[in-house]
């Protein structure tokens, strides 16, 4: 899709009311209260035994300004951080803090980065467990994302 009109479809998108209600398409969850806008996904790494990672969009429809949010399961090594990867473009994203629930690692997203994803089929995720020198790798797909962007707006 060209970069114009994938920007036009995203102020398109982000200029529309908020609903407060959470829906799911294409597996993607999302809840919209006020001028603010979360779109989630659960995965599970290949490879790992009942490890799972949440991934979330989070914009501010009044700013435009988006992060990405990565919750790792606990025992994930935190020197390394989180690697998210699209289409050749890296995000390497520090673990912030760790609660009961996984570690958090966020990244602050511009226009073209949402962009990016909004137009390729999936990304990379990648993190080191704590003591391995081997990275858990899992392909989180991105179809259904702009859907569910479009049908909570």
């Amino acid at each position: 899709m060209p970069r114009i009109l994938t920007t036009a479809l995203l102020c398109f998108l982000l200029m529309q009311p908020a609903t407060s209600e959470e829906v799911s398409t294409g597996n993607w969850l999302s809840d919209c209260e006020e001028n603010f806008c979360v779109f989630r996904k659960t995965l599970s790494f290949s490879g790992a035994t009942s490890a799972f990672a949440l991934f979330e969009i989070l914009i501010d429809i009044s700013t435009g300004e988006a992060s990405m949010v990565l919750t790792a399961p606990l025992g994930v090594a935190l020197q390394p951080g989180v690697r998210i990867i699209v289409d050749g473009h890296e995000w390497l994203a520090p673990l912030k803090v760790c609660y009961t629930d996984g570690c958090r690692a966020t990244i602050e997203i511009d226009n073209d980065d949402l962009a990016l994803l909004l137009q390729k089929p999936s990304m990379d995720i990648r993190y080191i467990p704590f003591g391995s020198d081997d990275p858990i790798s899992a392909v989180l797909p991105l179809n259904g994302l702009i859907a569910a962007i479009s049908r909570t707006r």
